[in-house]
């Protein structure tokens, strides 16, 4: 039997407990029961998250300012690149004109982080603009981390297993999370500030709860920007739908 792995920190809610409260109302009043049942329902409705694990082998700790450039730089560069054409039906001029302003919405897009946040042991959250979608980073232990088939497989093939000694020496790896339910443009965002954290920490990153396709992760930064959001180069049509929905 499997160990838990250590991942995401998706929240549990309290619905068991309150149906059992209701269907226990002989020992108490029917607004209370009902009241518990209300309680667990409202949990029901909390957003589960997203995550992708990004394992450093460099000491060195990320700069947030270089951070927020670069993933800001790597989401304006999808936005640009959008494939309009294969969105939607439109006669050249048009589809020109469209180009024109998507390339000028992708100006005001931004990754922000918030003054005061920096990468000890509170989580440093960022925002994005416009939309107003969020999301964090934060240091965990990588203690009790383990690796399963056919992860172990990837690793060996794209040269990460050599590199995950020297990430399991520096005792912690980073955890960029967003809700689920967010904007669109979060979605690529939270992606693109996974892959700049990966870049400048020498990194490499996954997903263990279907942030994106697990059949092309665990790599590294380089290896993951040339498939991410990009639905021809997903494995599997779930992602290739996402992609194209996220678009």
């Amino acid at each position: 039997m499997k160990a838990q792995r250590p991942g995401a920190d998706h929240r549990r809610t309290e619905a068991t407990r309150s149906e059992a409260a209701c269907a226990d109302s002989d020992q108490g009043s029917e607004t209370a029961a009902n009241e518990h049942w209300a309680a667990g329902a409202r949990q029901l409705e909390q957003p589960m998250g997203f995550t992708f694990q990004v394992f450093p082998t460099s000491q060195e700790q990320p700069a947030l300012a270089r951070l927020e450039q670069r993933a800001t730089e790597l989401l304006r560069m999808a936005l640009v690149q959008f494939p309009l054409e294969r969105m939607v039906a439109l006669p050249p001029e048009l589809l020109e004109r469209a180009r024109q302003s998507v390339a000028h919405s992708a100006e005001r897009a931004q990754i922000r982080f918030e003054p005061s946040a920096s990468l000890g042991e509170a989580a440093a959250v960022f925002r994005v603009v416009p939309g107003g979608g969020r999301g964090e980073i934060a240091r965990v232990p990588t203690s009790g981390w383990t690796w399963y088939e056919p992860e172990v497989s990837r690793l060996r093939e794209r040269g990460l297993d050599e590199r995950w000694p020297h990430s399991l020496a520096l005792g912690y790896r980073f955890e960029v999370s967003r809700l689920f339910g967010e904007p669109a443009l979060s979605a690529l965002a939270h992606g693109f500030v996974a892959a700049a954290l990966a870049e400048q920490t020498s990194g490499f990153l996954f997903s263990p709860d279907g942030a994106w396709d697990g059949a092309l992760l665990p790599c590294s930064g380089e290896e993951f920007l040339q498939s991410f959001m990009r639905p021809e180069r997903s494995s599997a049509e779930r992602f290739r739908r996402y992609a194209e929905d996220k678009l």
